[in-house]
């Protein structure tokens, strides 16, 4: 597979709802990192913890990322693969917070992201210069 799997998940990834999560991942498979939720009310970054596995067999690495919200007391997981053919993260996730009247069953909630590889962080005035300059190419080249 070239790189390690640890070299090829480390990195900084968006999901489709702007969700940020950076990663780092050792020769053993263990993850650390952050996330910062681009929904809900987790706002600012939450650490990451997780696995994957340090020597797949093929171009699809087995991920599992945990996050605890502090203070919502709640905790978010991820399955999923790393796919080093699409550099994507596919991944269901369990969102599990407190029950009320023992209803453990509704407080638990499904649903699954794709993480891309964000190339290179930027910062929100760098992001705003990049869209000003998009922007005048697109006016200088309409008639």
């Amino acid at each position: 597979m070239g790189d390690s799997a640890a070299q090829q998940v480390s990195g900084l990834w968006v999901n489709q709802f702007g969700s940020l999560l950076e990663i780092e991942c050792d020769g053993a498979g263990h993850v650390t990192g952050t996330f910062e939720s681009g929904v809900g009310g987790g706002s600012g970054r939450h650490e990451v913890i997780g696995f994957v596995d340090p020597t797949p067999s093929t171009v699809t690495v087995p991920v599992g990322l945990v996050v605890t919200w502090r203070p919502a007391h709640s905790v978010t997981v991820w399955s999923g693969h790393y796919r080093s053919d699409e550099d994507t993260i596919a991944a269901t996730w369990l969102l599990a917070g407190e029950p009320a009247d023992h209803q453990d069953w509704h407080a638990t909630t499904v649903g699954h992201d794709l993480f891309h590889r964000v190339v290179a962080r930027r910062t929100p005035q760098e992001a705003a210069a990049e869209a000003e300059r998009a922007e005048a190419e697109a006016v200088t080249l309409t008639f």
